[in-house]
């Protein structure tokens, strides 16, 4: 006996998406039963990380703002003209504040109190493991007191070096103006005119003939090359 069209209707309409919904629910709540143990110690992990991360960028906000804090305090010993006080402070703040952002300040600091106290090796190797970018805060006044503490300690390719570096990679003109002109100067000086003479010519090309500055380096760069045609005569 053929089956009633309606019954075949009713057939499909108890699998219809309502009851579809209801199994599911029921089979999520089984395996839910079933893996209790694995969602708690998962939802433990999970606030024991976000918590960790809370707490940790918590703690750098206020390591920043004491270490912004104590600089100032050691700032005023720097300016006090006590170099032994100055570098003592200065000390004891990159090893308790080394990792700040206030960091690459007080490393400057304590390299020209070196050098002021007489002490070259010491800034070099202070201002030489920072690796400080050019391109960073603090990063081309920090390339210019190395380049100033390896002359101070008759160091001067090292010397020559860094400043060659600022001349090619700070990020103005007159900072590597600064730098050209420097290494220029070190090569005069250390009996190098020739190389000295290049410099001199590169900086020239990258001074307007309005600035005051280009008749001073116009000058050096005479005196380097009459020192280069002497050194070139006596040699052949």
């Amino acid at each position: 006996m053929a089956r009633h069209p309606a019954a075949r209707r009713v057939k499909r309409e108890q699998t219809q998406p309502d009851d579809v919904f209801v199994e599911r629910v029921l089979e999520t709540s089984v395996w839910a039963q079933e893996n209790s143990r694995r969602l708690i110690f998962g939802t433990i992990a999970v606030l024991i990380v976000l918590g960790t991360f809370l707490w940790y960028r918590n703690y750098r906000v206020v390591l920043r703002e004491r270490a912004e804090t104590q600089l100032s305090t050691v700032r005023q010993a720097v300016l006090s003209g006590n170099a032994a006080l100055a570098i003592h402070d200065l000390e004891q703040f990159l090893s308790s504040y080394g990792g700040t952002s206030a960091a690459p300040e007080a490393r400057l600091l304590l390299g020209r109190a070196y050098l002021e106290n007489a002490e070259p090796q010491k800034a070099i190797d202070l201002l030489s493991s920072g690796n400080v970018a050019l391109d960073r805060p603090m990063g081309v006044p920090t390339a210019f007191l190395l380049a100033s503490a390896y002359e101070a300690a008759e160091q001067d390719d090292q010397a020559v070096a860094e400043y060659m570096r600022i001349a090619s990679g700070a990020p103005h003109e007159y900072q590597r103006q600064d730098g050209l002109e420097a290494a220029a100067r070190i090569r005069l000086q250390t009996g190098d005119p020739a190389g000295a003479l290049e410099l001199y010519d590169r900086l020239i090309e990258t001074l307007p003939d309005s600035d005051p500055q280009k008749q001073i380096i116009e000058l050096r760069r005479g005196e380097a090359a009459a020192r280069a045609q002497g050194t070139a005569s006596s040699g052949s």
